[in-house]
């Protein structure tokens, strides 16, 4: 099917952090495809104005990447944003 999406310089990722590296994370997609996020020394992580490093995240995290995928599949990150939990009562 056609995606519609806004083109903002990238490739967006939505998911749940599943295994976190030094270098690169793990996340679940909403479409419950695992991927490898890569994390660059130009990375930006934030969560709400907080800027973070990649050792601040932590799995069960749900987060939103954007970046542009390498001929690999693997997204080669850009910014990183971790979205507030949202508790199901």
């Amino acid at each position: 099917g056609g995606r519609m999406m806004m083109d903002i310089g990238g490739h967006g990722v939505t998911g749940r952090i599943i295994k976190v590296e030094s270098d690169r994370i793990l996340v679940l997609g909403d479409d419950n495809i695992e991927k490898i996020i890569n994390i660059s020394s130009t990375t930006k992580i934030y969560e709400r104005r907080n800027q973070m490093k990649v050792t601040d995240l932590k799995p069960d995290q749900n987060i939103v990447t954007i970046g542009n995928p390498d001929s690999s599949g693997q997204i080669n990150a850009n910014f990183i944003r971790v979205m507030p939990l949202i508790l199901n009562k």
